[in-house]
């Protein structure tokens, strides 16, 4: 029997690093109200842990689920000896704030990781990490464009500005497009951002003082945003799962394209040569398989996106990388039944957060 959670203020848990912390309201919010999430994908018999039983049963319902896993609270888990029983425990993200919440809900030590895997966890969460290790393999493929540069005060910064003209500067642990500025180094241009203005200076010296630095990379004419969802088993080897694709505005996460397979590839290899997903798909699997040998087991996603450059449509194959499960793998889950093909994913706010599928209005871009 395993034990499932949605803890979507994983991200900024990573970046706070302490195991007590008050997560923003929306976060907060976002946890109790979609909590139910991972009754898509849990195994019958599985528990998962949801801030509101209730609440979580009535989102639920719109997707007529039956798992055979079963929803429970807080109270329940603290008061109900189900650490024998539990084989394995299957969080969103790992996180220090995290695990101190389950062990004061009576999860046995055994299941939960130690601080040390902890910290590994956080440091390969780090964006400068999947910079240095993840992305130089896979621009060595033909086709490809990407770099991102770690630095450490509004003066690199400025400098990596003037080298680029147009840039982004992103906070090392950030998530759904929280945590990034679109900077031009010239007014009036189309797309263009602000200059290193005051408030933007100090937005940069606040996060360097909260998290040692932040990452600068050139602002891409991005025509579509994508990625690859895989799962470790954290002895070296990471199996593929599926294409997500995913729409943002301004950076922020607003949905996911519900289709097979088949039909994703079809749309990517409208712009790019299908070996080069292939091929990508593929080194992902070998590099993360090995990197991740030891320290850690479980979902994870790589963001990419199509690129327009010199004329030409590239890809950048290393965006980011989501040590976590991600709304990509929600996709894949829903994706699974036919009557969900077809769709978009959403989330959407009127008082309260909602997975809402409507039918896709018109072709794939």
């Amino acid at each position: 029997m395993r034990l499932h959670v949605f803890n979507p203020d994983h991200d900024i848990a990573l970046a706070v690093n302490r195991d007590r912390f008050t997560a923003p309201r929306a976060a907060l919010q976002l946890r109790r109200d979609l909590g139910y999430l991972p009754m898509l994908w849990a195994a019958p018999g599985d528990l998962v842990l949801v801030d509101d039983v209730a609440v979580a049963r009535e989102g639920l319902q719109q997707f007529d689920e039956e798992s055979g896993a079963r929803l429970i609270g807080r109270h329940e888990l603290a008061n109900h000896d189900y650490g024998n029983a539990l084989s394995e425990i299957c969080p969103w993200g790992w996180d220090a704030a995290l695990r101190r919440e389950l062990s004061e809900c009576g999860v046995p030590e055994r299941l939960l990781p130690s601080a040390e895997r902890l910290q590994v966890i956080r440091r390969i969460s780090h964006r400068a990490w999947a910079a240095t290790r993840l992305l130089p393999p896979l621009r060595a493929f033909a086709s490809t464009v990407g770099e991102s540069q770690e630095v450490y005060g509004a003066v690199e910064v400025e400098t990596y500005l003037k080298s680029h003209r147009h840039i982004v500067v992103k906070e090392p642990w950030s998530s759904s497009g929280r945590g990034v500025r679109y900077v031009s180094e010239m007014f009036g241009e189309e797309k263009s951002g602000v200059c290193l203005t005051q408030q933007l200076t100090n937005w940069i010296e606040n996060v360097v003082a909260r998290q040692g630095s932040v990452m600068v990379e050139p602002w891409y004419d991005k025509l579509l945003d994508f990625a690859m969802e895989f799962v470790t088993d954290g002895q070296g080897t990471a199996e593929y799962i599926g294409l997500s694709l995913f729409h943002t505005e301004n950076g922020a996460y607003t949905g996911n394209v519900l289709e097979a397979e088949e039909r994703k590839m079809e749309m990517l290899s409208r712009y790019v040569d299908e070996s080069l997903i292939v091929g990508l798909q593929s080194a992902v699997s070998t590099e993360m398989g090995t990197l991740l040998n030891g320290h850690y087991a479980g979902c994870f996603g790589v963001d990419m996106m199509l690129v327009r450059k010199d004329g030409q449509i590239v890809v950048h194959p290393c965006v980011e990388v989501n040590l976590r499960r991600t709304m990509g793998h929600v996709a894949l889950a829903l994706s699974s039944r036919e009557e969900n093909l077809g769709h978009v994913m959403q989330v959407n706010f009127e008082k309260m957060f909602k997975l809402k599928l409507q039918f896709l209005s018109g072709p794939l871009p």
